[in-house]
């Protein structure tokens, strides 16, 4: 017997005999049979080594962005081993990076800022706050803050002041008196706007005055202190006027008290006939039928234009007077004592 030609899985076996026992010799027939037999042997199974099938797909990566793994497997199972055969060689799991790009920075708000200034001191305004997108700042594709950067609240809702404005002048108002000197008046009013909210007044006067002539009144004789006669005009202002003529054998005293808003008397100085002169702020020149002579005065706060008494002190003697002096405020009257002057009729000014 030959040895079997496999030790596994199934083998051949021979042997073989030979027909020379003797040789078929003088004619005789050869030997029956076969010469060669065969036997199956090593019937048992070899033993199987696996093998690796395919890799399977990868699996999803384990991160969106910033480097994340995937995996993909295989089986030994092509053939699998079997009768005490080997497994596969190597692994059945296979590593690799994946989305190692940066993953996007969603954006969100830092704190609010102050408000700032209102933008109006009155009558309403607006202010601000703001915040900032950059805790952190929107990267790689990332999202802005959701909402908006500034927020607003009304402010200062008190109402402001309204200064006041004088309106138009009204029309001249009709000469304060029928004959001689006069004057007359027009108002404005502070209407244009009026203040409001504690806004001020219109500053200056909320009145005119100017002087006006009409005819020239009937004269009447006044008596000065030695007996002298004059002609003298009473002359009526600011809507009141009274004139009293009281005739003593010493003097006559004529007073004419006007009062149109204010009187204001002031310290006065005079220039007597004689020639001598002490001069004050505002000059006034009186003159007669008979006489002249200056009456210089002192005004204070009294306008030009405006009509005041001027008095004689020794013979109690007044008369009434225009000024022509500076610094002086419409509407005002002072007395002014002429001292030992006597009174005479169409006083002006120069």
């Amino acid at each position: 017997m030959v040895k079997c030609d496999a030790t596994c899985g199934g083998g051949v076996q021979k042997r073989t005999r030979y027909c020379n026992n003797p040789y078929p010799s003088a004619g005789g027939s050869t030997c029956s049979g076969m010469a060669e037999e065969t036997l199956l042997c090593s019937d048992n199974n070899c033993p199987v080594n696996g093998d690796w099938s395919e890799w399977k797909v990868w699996s999803l990566c384990s991160s969106s962005c910033g480097s994340g793994n995937r995996t993909r497997t295989r089986l030994c199972d092509n053939p699998p081993p079997s009768y005490g055969g080997g497994y596969c060689n190597g692994n059945n799991l296979d590593l690799d990076s994946c989305n190692t790009y940066e993953c996007p920075i969603d954006g969100d708000w830092s704190g609010w800022s102050p408000w700032n200034i209102c933008s109006a001191t009155c009558n309403g305004g607006i202010q601000d706050r703001t915040r900032k997108c950059d805790v952190p700042q929107p990267s790689n594709g990332g999202l802005y803050c959701n909402g908006t950067t500034i927020e607003s609240r009304p402010c200062n809702n008190i109402n402001c002041e309204i200064d006041g404005q004088w309106g138009t002048w009204q029309e001249w108002e009709t000469c304060n008196t029928t004959c001689g000197n006069g004057f007359k008046q027009r108002i404005r009013k502070c209407d244009s706007p009026s203040p409001y909210f504690g806004g001020s007044e219109c500053m200056g006067l909320d009145f005119d005055i100017q002087t006006c002539y009409q005819d020239k009144c009937p004269d009447a004789q006044l008596q000065t202190k030695e007996d002298t006669t004059i002609l003298f005009p009473p002359v009526i202002l600011g809507g009141v006027a009274v004139a009293v003529c009281i005739v003593f054998t010493a003097a006559i005293t004529c007073i004419a008290l006007f009062v149109f808003r204010g009187f204001r008397p002031g310290k006065v100085e005079t220039r007597k006939r004689n020639g001598s002169n002490t001069k004050g702020i505002g000059e006034l020149r009186v003159t007669s039928q008979q006489h002249d002579f200056d009456c210089v005065g002192r005004a204070r706060r009294i306008q030009s234009g405006v009509y005041d008494t001027c008095s004689n002190t020794e013979s109690n003697v007044y008369a009434n007077t225009q000024f022509a002096a500076d610094n002086i405020e419409t509407g005002a009257h002072a007395n002014i004592p002429c001292n030992d002057e006597e009174v005479y009729e169409n006083l002006k000014t120069t």
